[in-house]
């Protein structure tokens, strides 16, 4: 498939900007770091996993989910994403800043918010609260440094404290 005569993935890659779909690291998309966005259909929620291997069987899942407003993501050579209704971004060659997403929901520190200390509180008394922090994204698996979920009759809100380079 072209676009403005152009191979589509080429295209996808030039530009750092690719629509849903299933993309191979190393032969359709570079290694490194991406930010995947929901196109804000539905309820703004969108799926998107990591695989070991193209059928993106249950078998080669190395993690997957269904993720409000965007997530950030590190893909290394052979591995395969599959997303949709959502656009992927290489953080390369894009610059999506916090302000320019509709929906929020995985921020980078330093990048997004500054380091330091913060307070987590529900917005409403119908939901509880689930936050999680991950120290790093460069093993196969994000690694989780805190997660936690509290309800609005918690009396107190929770606080967390973040470093540079976590999420």
């Amino acid at each position: 498939e072209k676009i403005r005569g152009v191979d589509r993935i080429e295209y996808m890659k030039e530009n750092g900007v690719y629509q849903s779909g299933t993309y191979e690291c190393g032969t359709d998309i570079p290694e490194g770091e991406y930010i995947v966005v929901s196109d804000g259909e539905g309820y703004e929620d969108f799926y998107m996993g990591v695989y070991t291997q193209s059928d993106c069987s249950e078998d080669s899942r190395l993690y997957a989910d269904w993720y409000a407003g965007n997530v950030y993501v590190r893909l290394s050579e052979g591995q395969f994403i599959y997303f949709f209704d959502a656009t992927l971004y290489d953080m390369e060659l894009n610059d999506i800043t916090a302000a320019q997403r509709k929906y929020g929901a995985m921020y980078k520190v330093g990048k997004d918010i500054e380091p330091g200390v913060y307070r987590i509180v529900p917005t409403t008394e119908d939901y509880g609260c689930e936050y999680t922090i991950y120290s790093s994204l460069d093993s196969i698996i994000p690694v989780v440094k805190e997660n936690n979920y509290f309800d609005f009759s918690d009396s107190e809100p929770v606080t967390v404290e973040l470093s540079e380079g976590e999420y």
